[in-house]
């Protein structure tokens, strides 16, 4: 299983359960999500423009203390997944500045359909935190 091929089944219009999917994926790579200081809150999935045939992995969370934080993996063919926290992510992928602390109400679930990062995205927010 790849980041691209759970991309290609959504765009197909496939069933699949995205959360476990992708973080099973992570977890292979012994990625694991934030336990002690936050929430997992959504999951995003995103072409970067400035590096084709890669992909971006989005967790992003609820701090207990009510700040966003949103930890990214880059995905390319053929190499490990590469942890990017901070703002490292917008050193590499200048399209991602800002993402990382972006504030985004979480609290109800989106109807509108917008990606909450600016680039190729799709989102999925997390029915049981």
């Amino acid at each position: 299983m790849t980041i691209e091929s759970i991309w290609n089944r959504y765009f197909s219009g496939f069933a699949i359960d995205v959360s476990k999917e992708v973080l099973d994926l992570l977890l292979q790579e012994d990625i694991r999500i934030r336990q002690k200081d936050g929430t997992l809150k959504q999951i995003n999935i995103s072409r970067p423009t400035s590096m084709p045939s890669s992909f971006v992995v989005g967790l992003r969370y609820m701090k207990k203390d009510g700040t966003p934080t949103e930890d990214h993996f880059l995905c390319r063919n053929g190499c490990p997944i590469e942890r990017h926290y901070g703002k490292q992510l917008e050193m590499v992928l200048p399209e991602y500045k800002g993402t990382h602390k972006q504030r985004v109400d979480l609290s109800v679930p989106s109807t509108t359909g917008m990606p909450i990062t600016y680039v190729n995205t799709i989102s999925f927010q997390r029915s049981n935190p």
